[in-house]
């Protein structure tokens, strides 16, 4: 009798375990696939030293939402539900957000590394100000931009010199990326 109620217990709790474990995409998120077939691993070029990028990132494009009718479209968006590169970097957030700005510049590694001036170096992440033209490391963020996914090809500004200075929506999960505040995996993005 207690062996049976032993294994009753450990199914119960098992069963609990389960039903209780789950992983919620947020709304406005895309979903998540590669381009490629290339994988990243720690260490690489790509590496951040506080994280690496390995995993799965967004798709997202300048023709998010009026075009491509997904749910990661800023027009979807209550303008409320937008922030600005200030607002982001002074704000504790839980879960995924829109933020908007204008690329400044680009960064690998760290953000010692930023460069704010063409021609641009490092295609893993751009920088994203306020104001077109800031030049203050204090005043950015940094967005992700992996290798083998859509969002690089797309926003890098090695490939897409054309980017700078362009206003831009992301949308993500705030987290520090290369040593400040950012976005290390954008599942959604807009180029205006």
């Amino acid at each position: 009798m207690k062996r049976n109620n032993c294994l009753f217990y450990i199914f119960l709790s098992l069963a609990i375990s389960l039903m209780t474990v789950g992983c919620e995409k947020g709304y406005y998120g895309e979903e998540l696939t590669k381009t490629d077939n290339t994988e990243e691993t720690e260490g690489t070029e790509d590496s951040d030293d506080d994280d690496s990028q390995g995993g799965d990132e967004g798709e997202g494009s300048e023709g998010t939402g009026d075009n491509g009718g997904s749910q990661g479209s800023v027009d979807d968006v209550d303008e409320g539900d937008v922030l600005t590169v200030e607002q982001f970097m002074t704000q504790t957030l839980t879960g995924q957000t829109w933020v908007v700005g204008y690329v400044v510049g680009a960064c690998s590694k760290t953000i010692n590394n930023a460069d704010f001036e063409p021609p641009f170096e490092y295609p893993q992440a751009i920088l994203l100000a306020d104001h077109p033209g800031e030049t203050n490391k204090e005043k950015v963020i940094t967005i992700g931009l992996p290798s083998g996914y859509k969002v690089r090809k797309e926003l890098n500004l090695v490939d897409h010199p054309e980017n700078y200075g362009k206003r831009v929506a992301i949308y993500g999960e705030q987290t520090t990326y290369l040593k400040v505040i950012g976005i290390k995996k954008p599942e959604g993005w807009k180029v205006y």
